[in-house]
């Protein structure tokens, strides 16, 4: 169930329990309409029946009237008085037609004489001298005690009002209660939603980091391909110019070297001297063209400035 559907059904709920709620409410309205919201106490009293009657007493063994109306309303958390006149003087006189489960039934003047719990339909539950607990025609009992008087327990309708006021409480503390798990409901979907965004962005950024390192990889791939290839290539030149440069080689070799020859000398007689010349035997020698070469240019030029002014000195010797 998504977040929207959730929602949506979360709204249902709340109109239904909020229709459930009314219909609860009204029901118990018609309900304390129709049947006093007391009849607990007549249950009570129904405890009571066959326990025999014994003016003071107050248990099952035996009880007198007032007795039993007092153990009736005290077992309903509702205190009353002893006597059947203190019962009379706390109560509100109401009319024998408005007369509703748990009022109380008084006999004699102010209720001196007798009291009993009306139980609906024209009965009341009473301990009598001579049958003990029963339940008793209150019209039989207007034949010997006179007319009948009604007193309703304002402390019954005290604790009706409680009943309902609690009623109430719980039924707001329901509503809270939902609404406090409609809340846990909707945290909990939010933050499940919110792991699931969490979760989605992980994937996506896991994704991303593979995507980057995959690439990574990829371009480290082709550099080492492209890497391969150069050093590829740089091995097989030497092999293929291998060849040429050892040709080049043996010719820069054959070409620097020099044929040297036996020098010639030409010896002429200048007053016992002798000059000696030393011409290269083979012009088709290549020298070198370094610092030797220019020391050697100068010595021969050297030489033949010697030996051109030793000439011109024995020809001016001669012509003298």
């Amino acid at each position: 169930m998504n977040k929207v559907h959730y929602k949506m059904f979360k709204a249902g709920k709340k109109w239904m329990i909020a229709g459930i709620t009314t219909v609860a409410i009204s029901t118990g309205a018609f309900m304390v309409n129709s049947i006093d919201a007391n009849a607990d106490v007549v249950s009570n009293a129904s405890a009571y029946l066959g326990t025999p009657y014994q003016y003071g007493g107050n248990s099952f063994s035996g009880i007198d009237c007032s007795a039993l109306v007092q153990n009736a309303y005290a077992a309903d958390g509702i205190n009353l008085p002893r006597t059947s006149g203190e019962q009379y003087r706390v109560t509100t006189q109401e009319s024998a037609a408005d007369a509703q489960y748990g009022d109380l039934v008084f006999f004699g003047s102010y209720g001196s004489d007798h009291v009993g719990i009306y139980s609906g339909n024209g009965n009341m539950i009473n301990a009598e001298t001579v049958d003990g607990v029963r339940s008793r025609q209150i019209s039989v009992m207007e034949k010997y005690l006179g007319t009948a008087s009604y007193g309703r327990v304002n402390a019954a309708t005290d604790k009706a009002a409680a009943d309902q006021a609690a009623a109430d409480q719980a039924t707001d503390q329901a509503a809270a209660d939902q609404a406090a798990a409609d809340q846990a409901a909707d945290q909990a979907a939010d933050q499940a939603a919110a792991d699931k965004a969490a979760a989605d962005q992980a994937a996506d950024q896991a994704a991303a980091d593979q995507a980057a390192a995959d690439k990574a990889a990829a371009d480290q791939a082709a550099a080492d391909k492209v890497a391969a290839d150069q050093a590829a290539d740089q091995a097989a030149v030497p092999e293929a110019q291998a060849p040429a440069q050892l040709a080049d080689v043996n010719n820069n070799q054959n070409n620097n070297i020099t044929s040297v020859e036996p020098e010639k000398t030409d010896v002429k007689p200048v007053d016992n001297q002798v000059v000696k010349v030393v011409t290269p035997t083979n012009q088709k020698d290549t020298l070198p063209a370094t610092g030797e070469t220019k020391n050697s240019l100068l010595t021969v030029i050297g030489l033949g400035l010697i030996s051109f002014v030793t000439l011109l000195g024995f020809k001016i010797r001669k012509n003298n």
